[in-house]
């Protein structure tokens, strides 16, 4: 078995190394999830390179986000960009037995990962300021591609957790019940467009204080708000984090609007909503960690899990805030 997978990892590398016209020794795998992800070194580049296979995304469905990445790049927001082969292509074809696999390159992020000493709110002012300037680019984005990102009510992810949730009926229909409150809400220019829809800690770098976002797979058209919510939902569980999660929730917000509505505004009503995002992003979470080996949790993800299931059946706000309130008290 473990020949096998040598051997196939062999072939991988040696297809990249033949694309990319470099030594194999020049080629590390750094990780993947949904997409195999790896990074080139050689004296005059330094790129990741993002394997997806067929069965997860479409070449229209590639080209459709690195376009968005594009855009957002070309008018001044910190990402990491998409990078066109030699031959102007963004995208790149390799197959490796019965699988076909897309290849697409970006530029490097510098830094890394936030850590504890570097956690401080002009980074969450800073974060907020990038988002708030992609909602505003996402406004007037005028798509060049023919096929565009997928529609909210179309996410694989929905139905993956509507099919998890089979055996926890009680769960399922809590869920089902927030599509429903979901579906109800306006969809206008201000409030609805294209969103990064993952914006977590693992997908933007640190360096000296200045934010690099990255990884727009599950880039969709969905609410502003959704990515407020993935960022707070986040933000609360960070494992250094030692007060209440209610009020690092309190301060992140306040620090984090004070650089987003320097770039966009978002009406008040879609905080009034905040905590149905919540909701939404929380089971949809307990719904991937409960598939997971309890061994293979991190700690912060053991503690999201203790009665989780019971909080959701009950109904339990995972913030207990009032963010119109919130809001309106700092305006």
């Amino acid at each position: 078995m473990n020949k096998m997978k040598d051997s196939n990892k062999d072939i991988i590398l040696d297809k990249l190394s033949m694309l990319y016209h470099i030594p194999i020794t020049n080629i590390k795998k750094i990780g993947g999830f949904e997409n195999t992800v790896y990074e080139l070194n050689d004296k005059k580049r330094d790129f990741i390179i993002r394997l997806t296979d067929s069965s997860h995304r479409s070449m229209e469905m590639i080209c459709a986000e690195l376009d968005w990445i594009n855009y957002l790049h070309n008018h001044g927001v910190s990402i990491a960009r998409s990078v066109a082969f030699t031959n102007g292509k963004l995208v790149e074809i390799i197959k490796n037995a019965d699988k076909i696999l897309y290849v697409t390159t970006f530029e490097k992020a510098e830094g890394g990962h936030l850590t504890e000493k570097e956690w401080n709110f002009d980074v969450v002012q800073k974060l907020g300021q990038t988002l708030g300037k992609m909602h505003y680019l996402s406004k007037h984005y005028q798509p060049t591609q023919q096929v565009q990102r997928p529609q909210w009510y179309d996410s694989e992810y929905i139905q993956e957790t509507i099919e998890t949730l089979q055996e926890s009926e009680e769960v399922l229909l809590n869920f089902k019940e927030v599509l429903d409150q979901l579906k109800e809400l306006p969809r206008d220019k201000d409030s609805f467009g294209l969103i990064h829809a993952d914006l977590h800690y693992g997908n933007f770098f640190i360096n000296k204080n200045e934010i690099k976002v990255f990884d727009f797979d599950d880039s969709v058209y969905k609410w502003f708000i959704y990515d407020i919510a993935i960022i707070l939902f986040y933000s609360v569980w960070l494992p250094w984090i030692e007060k209440d999660k209610e009020s690092i929730a309190k301060e992140f917000l306040e620090h984090f609007l004070y650089g987003y509505e320097q770039e966009n505004h978002l009406d008040l009503f879609w905080f009034k909503n905040l905590n149905l995002f919540l909701k939404y992003k929380e089971i949809e979470f307990y719904t991937l960690l409960k598939e997971i080996e309890e061994d293979d949790l991190y700690g912060w993800e053991k503690e999201f899990m203790k009665n989780r299931k019971s909080l959701i059946e009950d109904n339990i706000p995972h913030l207990d805030i009032d963010f119109q309130k919130l809001v309106m008290e700092r305006n």
